[in-house]
């Protein structure tokens, strides 16, 4: 046994993608010839939440005034109406951890 290799990266496809790859050049660069993987794990690491709400809101108001003197009264409606849509995502957070015991040839 030459070395141990411990690697730890984030659970992404274009990271788990080139695991492989990125062991074989850390055996190459600490002079050994294969790897042997002694562990691999996933560890959740968090949740990332996205979330986005919208309220609109209308309304309007008609009435009629009568006037007598000093005095104005007022009747009239008020109608308003508001809808608020909302929307959400939660997406687990992993981070994929690996050792590896570098050999080399005899």
């Amino acid at each position: 046994m030459l070395d141990v290799i411990h690697d730890t990266r984030p659970d992404t496809p274009y990271q788990v993608s080139r695991y492989y790859h990125d062991i074989a050049a850390k055996v190459t660069q600490a002079g050994g010839d294969a790897a042997i993987k002694v562990s691999s794990r996933f560890e959740h690491t968090g949740t990332a939440s996205f979330a986005n709400a919208t309220t609109t809101t209308s309304g309007g108001f008609t009435g009629t005034g009568y006037r007598s003197g000093n005095v104005v009264d007022v009747t009239g409606g008020v109608n308003t109406t508001s809808n608020t849509y909302a929307s959400g995502v939660s997406v687990p957070m992993y981070r994929y951890q690996g050792q590896f015991l570098v050999v080399r040839y005899l």
